[in-house]
This record gives structure tokens, C-alpha cells and sequence, in this order.
């Protein structure tokens, strides 16, 4: 998880949600194609095209969803802010369409969520404990974060940048993967950033 700074809704989102009127007011179960799908453009654009939840890489056309922070069911009235709004990847076990409708004490709109974990080697993600580690957990547990397929999505990125490092020597490995955070050509981020880069640092610091 990466934090993620929102930006100004779609202008034609805004229009939408202004054109109610006396006989019909929009709703999330109103917005529709194409207007949902520029929506969803917007939150990808913003996300770097990777997961909001797991950093996995998402795109418009493989069945992510918008996700809607504070859930539905909870508050409605935030069901159009966009400032609620972001996007989860398709997986059926973790991420969005794990967590339902509980809440989460760590989420990509705090500006230090990627602080309160930790990454092993073997893809795996486990509290700091110096950071709120109860929340961290209960997080952790909602999203289904350490479930297997995601475990090894993360573990063949660390690999494939260890491969990659392998002729480098351990001294600039932290830089090297401090700079694959950010941004590529394409405004994507690099799948799963945040547990290569963390995981790597960590080990320069005890060399």
C-alpha cells in the first residue's frame, strides 16, 4: 500500500452529479457507461495504474472496480465524492472485494500507510511494530493482504530485482530500489514498489 493524493474529480462527473432535478436525483447505481469508465480512468491515472490496496497492476479493461472508501452502506451520501473514490484490483481474495463493507484503520489516504508494514523475502507482509501495529493487522486481515496469489506476485518482484542487482553491488541496492517508486514514462508505478523497496533497504541497513 502506497499513499495516494487525490485530485480534482472529472469535470464531467461534477456535471452529472449537478444535473438532478426535481423528479430524479443521480446515484452511484445510476452512473454508467461511459461516464463511469472516464471516472474510473481518472482514479487509475491518479493510482498510477496499480491497486490502491495491494499495488498490483490494474488497468481499465481487466475488471477492476472503483472502490469506495468510506462504504455505501455506511455513508450514501459520499457514494459520488470522488474524494472517496478509488480503484481495486479484481482479485475475489484480497483487496476490495475482500474487505466488504469493514472498516479500515490503515487505508491509501493516509500519508503514512506504507510505514506501518513490512515485507519478507518471501512476499509476505507483517506489522511494524514499532508503527501502529494493531491497525496494521486488523488491515491486514481485512484485505486478505497476505493471501497466497499476493504473496507471490510480491516475492517474484523481489526476485526479479535481485536478478536484476545481481552483478551490482549490495551498497547501491537501496538507491536502485528507492528510484523504482517512482513514476515510469507512462505515469505507471512499478507493481508492487513498495515491498521491493522496503525490503531492500532494510537488508542494506543490517549489512
Amino acid at each position: 500500500m502506497r499513499p495516494i493524493e487525490k485530485r480534482a474529480e472529472p469535470p464531467e462527473l461534477a456535471a452529472w452529479r449537478a444535473s438532478g432535478n426535481a423528479d430524479w436525483q443521480p446515484s452511484y447505481a445510476d452512473l454508467r457507461q461511459p461516464l463511469k469508465g472516464s471516472v474510473r480512468g481518472s482514479l487509475l491515472a491518479e493510482q498510477g495504474h496499480v491497486c490502491c490496496y495491494c499495488e498490483r497492476r490494474v488497468e481499465a479493461d481487466d475488471g477492476s472496480h472503483i472502490e469506495h472508501l468510506v462504504p455505501q452502506s455506511v455513508r450514501d451520501d459520499l457514494a459520488l465524492d470522488f474524494d472517496n473514490m478509488l480503484c481495486s484490483c479484481s482479485s475475489r481474495v484480497h483487496c476490495g472485494h475482500a474487505r466488504g463493507d469493514q472498516e479500515l484503520p490503515v487505508h491509501p489516504l493516509q500519508s503514512d500507510c506504507s510505514e506501518v508494514f513490512d515485507f519478507g523475502s518471501d512476499g509476505s507482509i507483517s506489522p511494524r511494530p514499532d508503527v501502529r501495529p494493531a491497525a496494521a493487522e486488523r488491515t491486514m486481515v481485512v484485505l486478505g493482504l497476505n493471501a497466497e496469489p499476493l504473496r507471490e506476485r510480491r516475492r517474484r518482484a523481489i526476485d526479479d530485482f535481485l536478478t536484476t542487482m545481481a552483478e551490482e553491488p549490495p551498497a547501491s541496492w537501496s538507491a536502485r530500489a528507492k528510484a523504482l517508486l517512482g513514476l515510469d514514462r507512462t505515469g505507471r508505478f512499478l507493481p508492487h514498489a513498495t515491498a521491493v523497496a522496503k525490503l531492500i533497504q532494510r537488508i542494506t541497513h543490517t549489512q
